[in-house]
């Protein structure tokens, strides 16, 4: 990612084929030199990219992906690392409120494709 990026993901990281965390950064510091906001078009397309990356290499399973991006915006990865517990990571975009959510948490099984 750029210096003046708002978001960056890292990776899922694995040590003998055990998860140990994963990683969201907020750069914050630089909306507020430039005075900008966050580019909800741009945290969407870097989530994506780094879904998508994960899902071919088999490190997440792809969940649900809902409507316009522009709009109204939902998509739901989970992991497919050896560990205890799935991991499920959400990004959820309402334009009309400019609003954006960004959160990972442990499930308690396997989920399956769901529809929206």
């Amino acid at each position: 990612m750029p210096f003046d990026a708002h978001v960056s993901l890292s990776d899922l990281h694995s040590s003998s084929g055990r998860f140990y965390g994963c990683q969201v950064r907020w750069h914050a510091l630089a909306a507020e030199r430039r005075r900008v906001t966050i580019d909800h078009g741009q945290v969407i397309d870097e989530f994506n990219a780094w879904a998508d990356n994960e899902i071919s290499q088999s490190r997440l399973a792809a969940i649900k992906q809902c409507g316009d991006r522009n709009e109204k915006y939902l998509r739901v990865v989970e992991s497919r690392t050896e560990r205890s517990q799935p991991v499920r990571f959400v990004l959820s975009y309402d334009g009309s409120i400019d609003f954006i959510f960004l959160m990972a948490g442990e499930t308690d099984v396997m989920g399956e494709a769901e529809t929206c």
